[in-house]
């Protein structure tokens, strides 16, 4: 108190032996001190309250592709061990959830590493390698696996030049001439597969992609010479402490396998 009455250059307090009051200029600064210790008061409990909250929920961001046919089963094991912990799940392109892992929007971000994310911790979960899909009966079929190369002669329906998985593929790829004139461009490359299954042409995809028993309704072989694969995990921002509920689904994720 007395560096306050410094800095003020007053006195707040009348001080005798026997007891203190306050001043003319502390009953002035009463309402104000009273104000200020108010607002900390809130402010104290809004922090407490966020935190707590934090600590109670889960907030990712996932490709839909990632969403529909690998983060299920992971939430279910979650939640069977920590069933009051809520989960929200914000879907976006690959592009947008780094920004929301960047911007703190979330806690951490599913999707594929490309090596382009040196600013963000990365947990790998699963290693994803692309495959060839065909229309039923297509020549390729007869083999059993298929090499880059070989797709060359036939239509393909690929993702935009935006696509992670296309820069991805480009990267991996460069002295390979594997792709013929695009006849369709898409957005996502799941939209391939109803395409392929119409017979309008063949499509690389991640093996995740592959809904099971599609192999009764389309061609499904292994990419060789070279294999290619991604590899999905979680980005995080670095140096930054998970909440324990965080911590928890990360463990749980760790341990698909």
């Amino acid at each position: 108190m007395q560096r306050l009455e410094d800095e003020l250059g007053t006195t707040l307090f009348l001080r005798n032996t026997r007891e203190v009051a306050l001043s003319a200029a502390g009953q002035r600064f009463l309402p104000h001190a009273r104000h200020v210790l108010e607002s900390l008061a809130v402010g104290i409990k809004e922090i407490r309250d966020n935190e707590r909250e934090r600590e109670e929920r889960v907030v990712l961001a996932a490709l839909p592709t990632v969403t529909a046919h690998l983060l299920p089963n992971i939430i279910r094991r979650f939640h069977l061990r920590w069933p009051k912990i809520h989960v929200r799940i914000v879907e976006c392109n690959a592009s947008a959830l780094l920004e929301k892992i960047r911007d703190s929007s979330v806690d951490f971000g599913f999707t594929f590493q490309t090596g382009r994310e040196t600013d963000l911790a990365f947990d790998a979960v699963i290693t994803d390698p692309y495959c060839l899909i065909a229309p039923a009966g297509h020549v390729l079929g007869t083999k059993d696996a298929v090499q880059w190369h070989e797709l060359k002669p036939f239509p393909t329906i690929t993702a935009g030049g935006g696509s992670g998985n296309m820069l991805l593929l480009k990267d991996a790829l460069q002295t390979v001439d594997w792709i013929s004139d695009t006849i369709y461009e898409i957005d996502r490359l799941t939209t391939s597969l109803g395409l392929v299954e119409a017979g309008l042409g063949i499509s690389v995809v991640p093996q995740s992609y592959i809904p099971e028993g599609a192999e009764r309704r389309i061609v499904v072989r292994p990419l060789t010479e070279p294999v290619v694969s991604r590899t999905l995990g979680f980005f995080r921002r670095r140096n930054e402490q998970l909440t324990e509920a965080a911590r928890h689904f990360l463990t749980t994720a760790r341990s698909r396998a």
